[in-house]
């Protein structure tokens, strides 16, 4: 039985990779840079590791439900990279200096990063409410995991 969930755990572990590798060629065929994808995907294993804290200090194991959680997680980091990197391109391309560039990107997209991320923790909140009775609370308990790992790490990428 553990020989069997272990494998299962290395399988999702290399198909993570595999994932993250194509979504990296993929975006260096859509960036036509190296650097760029890289710089887009650089707060991933910071993600990781505060999805990893927060299963820790909420009590959870890593599941295969949390494993989900992480994977919608590397979504949304890709996503808000992806948002900023090409404003940042696209800024430059009109002439801006690099560091100008990046500091006018981040401050026009932040907001409208934090109102996505606003709109994707509202929904993701509801399954860590806790609910009045025992067959929604126990709903709630199956589906937490899928959400500790995209929730606290968010704020710190």
């Amino acid at each position: 039985m553990i020989r069997r969930l272990k494998r299962r755990f290395v399988t999702i572990a290399m198909l993570s990779l595999l994932g993250i590798l194509l979504v990296y060629f993929v975006m260096v065929a859509q960036f036509q840079s190296l650097k760029s994808p890289f710089i887009v995907m650089f707060p991933i294993p910071l993600a990781f590791t505060g999805g990893f804290i927060a299963l820790l200090l909420t009590g959870f194991e890593v599941s295969i439900i949390s494993m989900i959680g992480f994977v919608m997680l590397v979504g949304i980091i890709v996503n808000n990279g992806i948002v900023l990197v090409e404003y940042i391109n696209q800024l430059r391309a009109e002439g801006m200096e690099r560091r100008e560039a990046i500091l006018r990107a981040e401050g026009e997209k932040k907001s409208t990063i934090l109102v996505a991320e606003g709109n994707k923790e509202s929904a993701i909140l509801e399954a860590q409410a806790e609910k009045e009775s025992a067959i929604l609370r126990a709903e709630a308990e199956r589906r937490s995991p899928v959400s500790k790992p995209m929730t606290d790490p968010m704020y710190m990428t």
